[in-house]
């Protein structure tokens, strides 16, 4: 809850010496809070006379218990902030598919073996995708007023798709693109819940992107199962 925000406040005066009923203001506080406690202050001078005592200070100092409408509890973003983020967050998928084409592209070259065949041929055709994702979020991105940034942005984060110092640890390969599919697994819902009666055409691009991660999810989620008993 922000600075200034107006709720509903139950409270008793503890300033010894002023004898008030309990009553009910709703002041303005200084809390991030949406439940709890916190200390206001009153002007005496808005109550009424029978309420006011006959000398004393101006204002009335208060513990209070509080509960904010629920109206009052959802910070709301202006139009173009959440444009802003849901490019932002387009932004992030997008380097995460380009890195993903990267070590995609390298462990499909890399790996020797008979058992790395199937891996290799796996890897490779989805490169093709993992691009057509990037470029279908760049679309996107400068559709809805974005800037798509170039190289000197990139910070590399799939720590555990980098190609083995053994090339026929295909395992490893494997476990590595399960991570990398979870990852936009998940960077994908955060995106559709952030345009969620919003911007439905992101919302739909990043659903169908969804599916596919969901689909080369599964697909090396069975080659593990293989790999690891063998």
């Amino acid at each position: 809850m922000r600075s200034g925000t107006t709720g509903v406040f139950k409270c008793a005066p503890v300033r010894s010496g002023v004898s008030l009923p309990r009553f009910t203001q709703s002041p303005s506080r200084n809390s991030d809070s949406e439940v709890g406690t916190s200390v206001v202050s009153f002007q005496l001078a808005g109550l009424p006379r029978a309420f006011r005592p006959a000398a004393g200070p101006e204002t009335i100092t208060c513990r209070c218990q509080f509960h904010l409408d629920a109206s009052l509890q959802k910070f709301s973003m202006s139009d173009q902030e959440k444009n802003q983020s849901i490019i932002e967050e387009l932004t992030r998928a997008y380097w995460m598919e380009l890195e993903t084409v990267l070590n995609y592209l390298a462990n499909s070259v890399n790996l020797d073996g008979v058992r790395a065949e199937e891996i290799k041929k796996s890897l490779a055709a989805d490169v093709t995708e993992e691009l057509n994702h990037a470029s279908q979020l760049a679309n996107r991105i400068k559709t809805i007023d974005g800037v798509i940034p170039g190289s000197e942005h990139f910070v590399a984060s799939q720590k555990t798709l980098q190609p083995p110092a053994d090339t026929t640890d295909v395992v490893t390969v494997i476990k590595g693109v399960i991570d990398a599919e979870e990852a936009a697994i998940a960077q994908y819902e955060k995106i559709i819940r952030l345009c969620d009666g919003f911007d439905f055409v992101s919302q739909d691009l990043c659903i169908t992107l969804l599916a596919d991660e969901q689909q080369h999810r599964r697909e090396f989620v069975g080659f593990l199962k293989e790999y690891e008993k063998n």
